[in-house]
């Protein structure tokens, strides 16, 4: 039987915390953002094409170049892979940034958590990738400036 006198009980794991609503000021920063964040996803995409262009013609210029003994046989094929690589890289970054700016869209338009949420998601997607390569990239370039000493050194003892 309940206590009728009783203080009432409420379940508060399913409220949302005091200030978790969406503000008009965080809507009207993101709709500031969205216009960078979709230029910046373009301006990747346009790298990549420009990549995978330096691809094609490293490819080319190998196949040219190759006959006339001025560049090592193999240098031309590794540059455009890393040219490839980098056109991967490019296209990733631009996609999470456009979907970023779509979601973006979306939560201007209906101003719901789900949107909010979404757009977070891309957003992180973009960070966690951008930081791995930042993280890669640091890692080879300390790679290459210890071998940059060392080889020297190595080959200068024999």
């Amino acid at each position: 039987m309940n206590n009728q006198y009783a203080a009432p009980a409420a379940n508060l794991d399913q409220q949302p915390s005091e200030g978790s609503r969406i503000t008009s000021t965080m809507l009207e920063a993101l709709r500031k953002t969205k216009g960078w964040v979709m230029l910046v996803g373009i301006l990747l995409f346009v790298g990549a094409v420009f990549a995978v262009l330096g691809a094609l013609m490293m490819i080319f210029a190998g196949g040219m170049i190759g006959a006339s003994n001025v560049v090592p046989r193999g240098m031309m094929g590794g540059m455009s892979a890393l040219y490839l690589v980098i056109a991967v890289i490019y296209g990733a970054l631009g996609f999470y940034l456009v979907k970023y700016s779509g979601a973006i869209s979306r939560l201007l338009a209906d101003g719901t958590s789900k949107s909010m949420e979404s757009a977070l998601q891309h957003q992180q997607k973009f960070w966690r990738l951008a930081g791995v390569i930042a993280l890669v990239f640091l890692v080879m370039f300390v790679l290459g400036m210890a071998a940059a000493v060392l080889i020297p050194m190595l080959m200068s003892a024999r």
